[in-house]
């Protein structure tokens, strides 16, 4: 999600609290991504610099994407979804999907909107861009929000991990969760028929080798871990991942499974509310 500062036109001014409000529809993808723009962070003129090489061509399609989403949304919104390729309605582009390359693309879009800074949050897949954006780019990250992300790979539980260890286990997604990725991705996606090989492709992404805790130490945005205490993310590996952030708080939802994290909205939109304004 990206904020604006230009008024809506409807007339009303835009509402910090916005950026809270707003439900993600696609939270039940692999990963979901939002960013608002920081206070006083916007830039008079967006970033002019040509670009070459692959750096030109993200770019290039991250402008498709918005000007196709604001022409669906019909007005300037104070924020909006960050939808890496091939999430939603933004289409796939032919690479490998790695959490570094989304990391670029954020900064990328952030470029052509003619951000300087943002807050991120993200959720699962969603959050380890966040991470890794406000890692490679500390001057372009105000604050993140980090739900149900490791770290590392050995942050996952053994059953999550392990395919041999998952058959009957609760805590992975039901027919429900799935169907409703489905529907939320078909609804939307350029191409619907490529579903099964877009979860494929997100699943290696996520697999991705992490951060040290070193990494963590030099974290220079303030960040909001999030996860529930049923979630694929181990809690001792929460509370390990908190400690190393010179800036961090930590939030166990009670009762959550990793689907249901960004459902609890009666929870969590309240701390992220406080979290992003203080």
């Amino acid at each position: 999600m990206v904020n604006s500062t230009e008024p809506k036109r409807d007339g009303r001014d835009d509402d910090p609290a916005d950026f809270h409000r707003r439900p993600c529809r696609d939270h039940t993808a692999k990963g979901c991504l939002r960013a608002r723009q920081r206070p006083g962070n916007v830039l008079r003129e967006p970033r002019r610099r040509p670009p070459a090489g692959a750096a030109a061509r993200r770019r290039a399609h991250h402008r498709a994407d918005v000007r196709g989403h604001r022409a669906r949304a019909g007005r300037n919104t104070s924020s909006d979804r960050c939808r890496t390729a091939g999430h939603c309605h933004t289409s796939d582009i032919d690479r490998e999907m790695t959490v570094p390359r989304f990391a670029e693309d954020v900064v990328a879009l952030l470029d052509v909107l003619g951000i300087e800074r943002a807050d991120l949050f993200g959720f699962s897949l969603g959050g380890m861009t966040a991470l890794e954006t406000a890692l490679r780019y500390p001057e372009r990250v105000g604050r993140v929000v980090l739900a149900s992300v490791p770290f590392q790979p050995g942050g996952y539980l053994d059953k999550i991990r392990d395919p041999a260890l998952q058959a009957g286990s609760k805590r992975l997604p039901a027919p429900a969760d799935f169907q409703e990725m489905v529907n939320a991705y078909t609804a939307v996606a350029p191409h619907p028929e490529h579903f099964q090989d877009f979860m494929a492709r997100c699943t290696v992404a996520a697999g991705y080798e992490g951060r040290s805790e070193d990494d963590l130490r030099r974290l220079a945005a303030p960040a909001l871990l999030v996860v529930g205490d049923t979630d694929f993310v181990r809690i001792e590996h929460a509370a390990q991942m908190h400690r190393p952030i010179p800036d961090a708080r930590l939030a166990i939802l009670p009762g959550c499974l990793h689907m249901d994290v960004m459902r609890r909205t009666k929870l969590i939109l309240p701390m992220v509310k406080t979290f992003l304004t203080p």
